[in-house]
C-alpha cells in the first residue's frame, strides 16, 4: 500500500461548505452521517491532494474521497432492485474481506486536470471503477448521469470502525436503463463475489424485520444506504431512467 497514493481533502477544510460540515469535525462522535450537500459549488473549490495511503489511512486530519455508486434497476417500488456482493479478499482493504456491499467504487488515485471541477472529476472516475469492476460499458450517458447525480451529492460517514473514519464517501443511487444493467457481471472475481441483483423491497423488509441481519454483514457505508432505502423507498422508482 506504501506506493499507493489517494485524493484527500482537510477535514477541517469542509467548514466551509455548510453548518452540516461541522459534523464531520466530531471525530469521535458515534453518529452516523449521510447528508445531501446544497452547496457543490463549495466542494468544487476544496483543496485536494494525492497523499501517500500509508499515511492518510491513519491520518484522521484528512479524509480519502471515494465515489460510492450503488447500482439500481426497476421502474417501480415492487419490481426495483439493487447489486449487492461480497467483498472478496482480493481486495486492498483486509478489514472489509468478507463483508457485504452495496457499493461500488473505490480510491481516487488522481488528481483534477487544471480546471476540472472536483465533482466532474470524480464523476468520470466513478465510470471508470463501475466499468472496471462490473463491465457497465463507459458511455457519454452514464457520465452525464454520475455527474447530475454528483451534482448534490450524498455525504457519507460514519465513526463506526478504523477504515471508515477516514474516508469521505459520495454517495450516488444510480438508476441503471436496461441495456446498461445487462451488462452487470464481476470484471474482478478475487475483489467482487457473489454479485447478483436483489429485490429492494426484500433487502428492506428483510433488514426491518430483522432490526439488522444476522444471516450476512454489511459494511457500514451499505447499512446507512439501506436505512436511507427504507426511509425513501416510495419516492425511488424512476420509470423514465429505467426502461
Amino acid at each position: 500500500m506504501s506506493d499507493k497514493k489517494a485524493l484527500v481533502i482537510k477535514r477541517a477544510d469542509l467548514q466551509a461548505i455548510s453548518e452540516e460540515g461541522e459534523f464531520l469535525l466530531a471525530e469521535h462522535s458515534d453518529e452516523d452521517s449521510l447528508i445531501t450537500l446544497d452547496t457543490p459549488s463549495y466542494f468544487n473549490g476544496l483543496y485536494t491532494e494525492l497523499v501517500s495511503r500509508s499515511i492518510c489511512e491513519t491520518d484522521p486530519s484528512l479524509l480519502q474521497l471515494l465515489p460510492y455508486v450503488t447500482l439500481v434497476r426497476g421502474s417501480s417500488v415492487d419490481n426495483m432492485e439493487v447489486y449487492t456482493y461480497v467483498r472478496g479478499k482480493g481486495g486492498d482493504e483486509s478489514r472489509l474481506h468478507n463483508v457485504y456491499s452495496l457499493g461500488l467504487g473505490g480510491h481516487v488515485d488522481t488528481a483534477p486536470a487544471e480546471g476540472v471541477p472536483l465533482l466532474e472529476h470524480l464523476a468520470h472516475e466513478a465510470a471508470r471503477e463501475v466499468n472496471e469492476e462490473v463491465g457497465v460499458p463507459v458511455t457519454d450517458n452514464l457520465i452525464k448521469e454520475l455527474q447530475e447525480c454528483l451534482e448534490n451529492p450524498l455525504l457519507i460517514y460514519t465513526n463506526r470502525d478504523e477504515v471508515s473514519k477516514v474516508h469521505l464517501g459520495l454517495w450516488v443511487p444510480l438508476h441503471l436503463k436496461s441495456i446498461e444493467h445487462d451488462t452487470v457481471d464481476s470484471q474482478e472475481h478475487d475483489t467482487i463475489t457473489d454479485g447478483g441483483w436483489v429485490k429492494l423491497s426484500e433487502l428492506v423488509d428483510e433488514y426491518t424485520a430483522a432490526d439488522g441481519y444476522d444471516c450476512r454483514t454489511f459494511e457500514a457505508w451499505s447499512d446507512m444506504a439501506i436505512k436511507f432505502f427504507i426511509a425513501n423507498i416510495a419516492d425511488m422508482a424512476e420509470p423514465e431512467l429505467a426502461n
